[in-house]
């Protein structure tokens, strides 16, 4: 690396109105800085960064290891005015964070044992640790949290990568991972193979993977303040937080409501519970007969993650509409089904659309879709009924991870088997809307809260997971 570029770099980091040094240590001979806010209240725990370095910043003068990313999460910490504690260990040359056997190596190890320590000497939150890394750091950041998957809340490895064989080990674990596509030092497929084990051992990862991109895939992701807003937001104790919402024996906790029928009523039995899973089933009908049906969660939510493993299988049933094939949706923020009228199509709702490949078109899953109701994207007021995301198709019965983010009238996020492919917000009432008129309240057409329904549009689908995780306001 240039010195001149170092010392602008170091120069960006003290500079007047910048955020103070980073205090230079040693722990057991490894070299490492470490970045404690100058004004924290007595008592205050803050959450704890480990940053790991690339290969290109090994050495021994205790500096070349802020020269990326270091800065930009402690900007961020500052502009944000949430305080964290960041410790940036040196790799020593000629020595990797992971061992060749994909483990950890010598100074990873004393990292972790230096991390350990500093949540009894420092002001440290334990909910709150986290572990990001960048190439040769991005395969340190896999090693770590498989050695101690129970210590960090989340990690961000970027253009690295793990042992697939391992993925059970961190299926818990909270990760965003980064990659280029066009990466010729460390390969995509790193990453992919990494995600892939992930999904198929039950975890949640999301992937972001960016188009042309080589090897620096750190820059646009350090300088990303959504990416830092969802690290900083994870906590260890969420792990225990989960809800699921199908126990996979019943439907006690859902309410059917199908058009042209009274509230409570499961139509021909459309909905139940069989085999550990959650079925929509159209075997007992001979024809769909415009009978939309509804499945309604017990209570409201406002601020959640929704995790929903679903698949579409057998044909869709005789009368159903043919943009209906391979078809159906999780309705968020939905008007409660005791609102509803009894000949009533579609609730009031943000409709979280699912379909599955045709065997022809392209068919995206996790749209949107907007009964009786408008977003916002990009700035612009949505006023067209569905938007398609960015997502592939998935043709077939092959099960789907899909994932919704939703913090009440703010962004909404749709992430299918790991990649964001969606993002709005300020979900709204439409005032055109017959529906929607009889819900507004006054001039407020602000949604912030509503039921979750799984839907019945005509093709059976089957659901093996519905989980829900609260998040703070």
């Amino acid at each position: 690396m240039k010195w001149t570029l170092l010392a602008i770099m170091l120069s960006m980091l003290t500079s007047v109105g910048a955020q103070p040094p980073l205090e230079a240590k040693m722990y057991q001979g490894l070299l490492y800085r470490q970045y404690v806010p100058s004004e924290l209240r007595d008592g205050q725990k803050v959450p704890l960064i480990l940053f790991l370095h690339g290969a290109g910043e090994r050495g021994d003068d205790n500096q070349a290891q802020l020269i990326y990313g270091v800065n930009p999460i402690i900007d961020y910490s500052l502009r944000t005015r949430q305080p964290v504690i960041l410790i940036a260990p040196q790799c020593p040359e000629e020595i990797w964070w992971a061992a060749r056997d994909g483990g950890v190596g010598r100074p990873l190890h004393l990292a972790l044992e230096l991390v350990e320590q500093s949540l009894n000497t420092l002001p440290i939150d334990k909910d709150r640790v986290y572990i990001t890394g960048l190439s040769m750091g991005g395969y340190g950041t896999w090693s770590a949290i498989t050695a101690q998957p129970k210590l960090f809340a989340a990690a961000i490895p970027i253009c690295g990568g793990g042992r697939p064989q391992e993925a059970p080990k961190i299926a818990e674990v909270p990760l965003w991972v980064f990659h280029g596509a066009a990466d010729s030092v460390v390969p995509v497929v790193r990453s992919q193979e990494m995600v892939t084990a992930l999904l198929a051992a039950g975890g949640w990862p999301r992937y972001t993977e960016y188009p042309g991109v080589d090897h620096d895939s750190w820059t646009q992701t350090y300088n990303n303040d959504e990416v830092l807003e969802w690290f900083l937001a994870q906590r260890l104790s969420q792990r225990e937080h989960w809800q699921s919402l199908f126990n996979g024996q019943d439907l006690d906790d859902w309410i059917p409501k199908f058009t042209g029928y009274d509230l409570g009523e499961n139509v021909m039995n459309t909905f139940r519970a069989e085999d550990g899973l959650l079925k929509v089933s159209y075997d007992q009908y001979e024809t769909f007969g415009g009978r939309f049906g509804y499945l309604f969660y017990r209570e409201p939510f406002s601020h959640y993650l929704l995790r929903v493993d679903y698949r579409f299988v057998g044909q869709q049933v005789e009368g159903g509409a043919n943009w209906a094939l391979r078809n159906n949706g999780v309705m968020i923020h939905s008007q409660s089904p005791e609102t509803m009228g009894k000949d009533q199509k579609f609730p009031v709702s943000i409709e979280v659309q699912m379909l599955g490949g045709d065997g022809t078109h392209p068919r995206p899953t996790g749209n949107v879709c907007t009964p009786g109701t408008h977003v916002m994207m990009n700035g612009q007021l949505v006023t067209q009924h569905c938007t398609d995301s960015s997502s592939a198709t998935y043709p077939g019965d092959q099960w789907v991870h899909l994932e919704v983010e939703v913090h009440g009238h703010g962004k909404i996020r749709h992430v299918v088997n790991g990649r964001v492919v969606m993002e709005y917000e300020q979900p709204q009432y439409d005032p055109s809307d017959s529906d929607a008129q009889a819900l507004i309240k006054g001039d407020d057409l602000n949604m912030s809260s509503g039921w979750i329904a799984l839907q019945a549009e005509s093709h059976p689908t089957e659901f093996r997971c519905v989980e829900l995780l609260p998040l703070e306001k």
